[in-house]
């Protein structure tokens, strides 16, 4: 049976990555062990954090395979995590800190072309203020929480340690900073910080496949599962590391656990990679040849091919002639007939392969060394590159 000392706080529950950390915790409740969960929320406009969190959070397939009712075990409390004290009413801020023993942080903004205030309010300024939130927690063991392992420069060896800041999107740099701000401040708080690279489908749980994100690798597969996407900007050998979200969820919870004498350390900070590392990574090639292999076999998304994968004049001009030629003459067509949704839908498709292509440029021109175990003998990529592809099938491409 749980002990009673084991409280944990959870961020991000709205989030892909939470959901699934959640889910874990709850499937794992009575091994871990976990007595309870407090999960904080940030309320939408008409209606209480727990309100949303039934409607919308609680009814995710996610928990499909959680016991009835398991919501009612959760604690829900209205948060605003850029705001000082996480936006907590003083009631709900003397129950977390007179109760939690476990703190995982894994909410924030994982858009790479969110606006720089965006990024630092979520990653940074909420960051630091789950920080010195467990700084009052009276009972707290550990608290972990999430940054990226694209904190590090490509060409260099990216090792357990703080790294320089200069990036080329607000996602990373907002992290990195967060980062520095946490151990700058963290005093003798025990705290990990685990860093994932391209989180994408489960492996095996919830079930797999499962996702709900069309950030990063996912959205690269819907769009070319959709057909609006035929070229790619990168390095054909650039090993493109894409980790399973509940290889993500479990090495947070793991370090979670990280033995009491850790947390007597008089610097007990810590980082930890969740990563595949090269030695379990795919080429954009090979993963490329997977996509197309894999949409083959679907009649709706049989001629599905990509035109080209490159850098320099040669991708602007095959974005040219299969991406902006095509859709820009089709949204003209509509235009002239007066299908206007058919326009605006042509129009979208265009914005988003090129700010894809831009966006997403940086870990496909250029492999990353991770210095990382990585998940092991038992992971196959190219299994898991075809478990990706049908959960984003089911789950994302109907939508």
């Amino acid at each position: 049976m749980a002990t009673p000392s084991n409280v944990f706080l959870v961020t991000g529950a709205a989030g892909f990555l939470g959901k699934v950390v959640l889910e874990e915790l709850l499937r794992q409740k009575d091994t871990l062990p976990v007595s309870s969960i407090i999960l904080l929320i940030r309320p939408k406009q008409g209606e209480t954090a727990r309100q949303g969190f039934d409607k919308t959070i609680a009814s995710s397939l996610c928990f499909s395979a959680l016991p009835e009712g398991w919501e009612k075990s959760v604690e829900v409390i209205d948060s605003e995590l850029a705001l000082p004290r996480c936006g907590l009413a003083d009631a709900d801020f003397q129950h977390i800190t007179e109760t939690a023993t476990h703190i995982i942080h894994a909410a924030g903004c994982v858009k790479f072309n969110s606006t720089l205030s965006e990024a630092l309010s979520s990653n940074t300024d909420g960051a630091l203020n789950v920080v010195e939130l467990a700084r009052s927690c009276r009972r707290l063991h550990r608290i972990v929480t999430t940054s990226t392992a694209y904190v590090s420069h490509p060409g260099t060896p990216a090792l357990a340690q703080l790294g320089p800041v200069g990036h080329p999107n607000v996602y990373s740099l907002s992290k990195c900073l967060a980062e520095h701000l946490i151990f700058e401040r963290r005093g003798n708080l025990p705290v990990t910080i685990v860093r994932p690279s391209i989180i994408s489908a489960a492996l095996r749980y919830p079930e797999p496949g499962w996702i709900d994100s069309r950030a990063a690798f996912a959205g690269l597969v819907l769009c070319f599962g959709k057909g609006i996407l035929k070229v790619v900007n990168g390095r054909r050998d650039t090993q493109l590391d894409i980790i399973p979200v509940d290889e993500v969820a479990s090495c947070l919870i793991r370090e979670i656990f990280q033995p009491v004498a850790f947390a007597e350390d008089p610097s007990p900070a810590r980082i930890a990679f969740s990563v595949t590392t090269s030695r379990y990574s795919l080429s954009i090639n090979e993963i490329c040849q997977l996509l197309q292999e894999f949409f083959h076999q679907i009649p709706e998304t049989g001629g599905r091919r990509f035109r080209f994968i490159g850098r320099g004049w040669l991708f602007k001009f095959n974005e040219a002639l299969h991406h902006s030629a095509p859709l820009t003459l089709h949204s003209v067509i509509c235009r002239f007939k007066g299908r206007l949704e058919l326009r605006r839908q042509s129009d979208k498709a265009l914005k988003i392969v090129k700010a894809m292509n831009v966006a997403f440029s940086h870990y496909t021109r250029r492999t990353y060394e991770f210095q990382s175990e990585g998940p092991g003998e038992q992971f196959d990529p190219r299994q898991y590159i075809t478990v990706a592809c049908e959960g984003v099938r089911q789950h994302l491409m109907a939508g």
